[in-house]
């Protein structure tokens, strides 16, 4: 009998990567796409969630690390393209490994290195994939409070796991801000 997985489960394992960690020195015997994540918080302590609208779904902006790229230079590149926004770095928050089945037509390892980051500037025009653009994707803008909220409402309604990751995410954010008070 298959073990049924959670998408909960999964994303509890948060991993933590240091100044060393290379992209190329995680393996596996299946296909692995590796991608950057941001919760990104503005200048008003606000925070910047993208919303799928064929997924009905929000969650936090982020997408896969091009070969040429480091995750620094990918995280950069997708808070602009998702939101608009240019970033600084504030933390780095981890990174998950969880096997994806058929979600590109193939088994493969999905890695996602995820950082807090503050919007630089003022926010410009999004520059979005044409699959970004059939998705229906937006940049919206949430209080804490109501971005676990939006989060939540998602989760509950689809079950989606970009959300599942994208709240335990936001929680691991405001854990760190919350210590610098």
């Amino acid at each position: 009998m298959k073990e049924e997985k959670t998408y909960e489960k999964s994303w509890k394992n948060l991993g933590f990567f240091d100044e060393s960690i290379d992209k190329n020195e995680i393996t596996s015997d299946l296909p692995v796409r590796y991608s950057a994540r941001a919760v990104l918080i503005t200048e008003d302590n606000n925070f910047i969630l993208s919303h799928s609208i064929s997924h009905d779904a929000h969650c936090v902006p982020g997408g896969g690390i091009e070969e040429d790229e480091t995750i620094e230079e990918a995280t950069i590149r997708e808070c602009k393209e998702e939101t608009g926004y240019d970033v600084e770095f504030v933390t780095k928050l981890g990174y998950f490994k969880v096997h994806n089945e058929k979600f590109f037509g193939t088994d493969y390892l999905s890695v996602s290195f995820s950082y807090l980051v503050r919007a630089i500037g003022t926010q410009q025009e999004l520059n979005l994939m044409d699959h970004e653009k059939s998705l229906g994707l937006s940049a919206e803008c949430y209080s804490y409070e109501d971005s676990i909220k939006v989060l939540e409402e998602d989760i509950a309604r689809t079950g989606n796991h970009y959300s599942v990751r994208s709240l335990y995410l936001m929680k691991e954010a405001k854990k760190y801000l919350d210590n610098l008070k």
